[in-house]
Order: C-alpha cells, then sequence, then structure tokens
C-alpha cells in the first residue's frame, strides 16, 4: 500500500485545465482527464508532510493491503491517467506530484493555524 503510486495535482489546476478545455473544446460536451504526469507513493507524501510540518522522527506504519494491491476495496493498484487530450488544447500542469504536496501541506497548515480555519471552512 505505501508504495501504490498515486496522481495528486491542486484543485486550482484541474480547474485550470477543465476551464481552458471547455473554452477550446470543439463540441458542447467534451470528456477528458486533467490530472499530473507523473505518480507519488504514500510513503512519500507522508514523508514530503512530515517535512513540510517540521516533524522529525516520524515512525510511520503502514497496514498492507488488500488481496490484488491497493489500499482500499476498488482501489487501483498503479494508474496514471492519459492527459494528451487537454494538453493538446494548450493545458500543462503548474506543478509536479512532489512540490503539489508541498503546496497543499502548507495553504492547509496556514489556513489552520494563522487563520484558526480548518478544511471545514473552506466555501463548499
Amino acid at each position: 500500500m505505501e508504495t501504490d503510486p498515486k496522481q495528486i495535482l491542486p484543485i486550482s489546476n484541474r480547474l485550470h485545465g477543465i476551464h481552458g478545455h471547455r473554452l477550446k473544446g470543439k463540441s458542447q460536451v467534451e470528456i477528458d482527464n486533467v490530472g499530473s504526469e507523473d505518480r507519488i507513493d504514500f510513503k512519500t507524501i507522508d514523508e514530503i508532510v512530515a517535512e513540510e510540518m517540521g516533524l522529525h522522527s516520524v515512525e510511520f506504519k503502514f497496514t498492507g493491503s488488500i488481496e490484488g494491491g491497493g489500499g482500499w476495496k476498488g482501489d487501483v493498484k498503479d494508474m496514471i491517467l492519459y492527459v494528451g487530450k487537454v494538453k493538446s488544447l494548450g493545458w500543462k500542469t503548474k506543478h509536479n506530484t512532489e512540490p503539489a504536496i508541498g503546496k497543499i501541506v502548507r495553504e492547509y497548515a496556514f489556513r489552520l493555524y494563522f487563520l484558526k480555519c480548518p478544511i471545514s471552512c473552506y466555501p463548499k
């Protein structure tokens, strides 16, 4: 489970991709993937979160995965979205996965510690 790679992309990047695709698409309905072009495993995500939060000597415990891989029933063990169609319209991600994780953690920590606003007070 700790090595199952996933794609992570800040919501702002996804919205930018969707909006750009809507403006440049050729038909009323377009179906496409907006995602990162790389992947990251959970152990690396955990290490980035700990580093960004200034936590040292953190011990990670992984409970394993279900039969066939993945961390939960229905989870895909290894996948990456094809983003060629949206890229052909001029979109590209602003952040690869590792920097995106750090950015997300820093933004959340700022909201939590300085604004006293956990994720529950984000606009719906």
